[in-house]
């Protein structure tokens, strides 16, 4: 008997840690810091860094603003799907190089989004 528990326990956690694998499309975008385009000062660019290796991610409104919304996302038809503790983030695969904001929580923000490049130094 304790052998039957012990393989469907078995089973059973297999079964758990591989329905929580992150499950992403393939795309253009590579490892990274994408910085938002238009007139900023200096440091004060909002940025997206994307880790395609393990799916993660951190936003933030500058580098001299210490904090940072992070999490993990997943590619899905042509948007990123980025999910923290706080909010979901939502953003079109422009084309290689360039992402863009359009959806923010619950506000939609597509009619006027926020584009992000990536940095060419890395």
């Amino acid at each position: 008997m304790k052998k039957v528990v012990t393989a469907l326990l078995c089973i059973l956690c297999f079964i758990l840690v591989g329905c929580n694998e992150q499950k992403s499309d393939p795309c253009d975008l590579t490892t990274g810091t994408y910085y938002a385009m238009g007139d900023y000062e200096e440091n004060w660019v909002p940025y997206v860094a994307f880790d395609f290796e393990d799916y993660t991610f951190r936003i933030g409104d500058g580098q001299l603003i210490s904090y940072a919304d992070f999490g993990t996302f997943s590619v899905k038809k042509g948007q990123i799907i980025a999910e923290s503790q706080l909010t979901t983030y939502v953003f079109e695969i422009v084309d290689s190089t360039r992402v863009a904001l359009v959806k923010e929580g619950d506000t939609d923000i597509s009619k006027s989004p926020v584009t992000y490049e990536k940095y060419v130094g890395e």
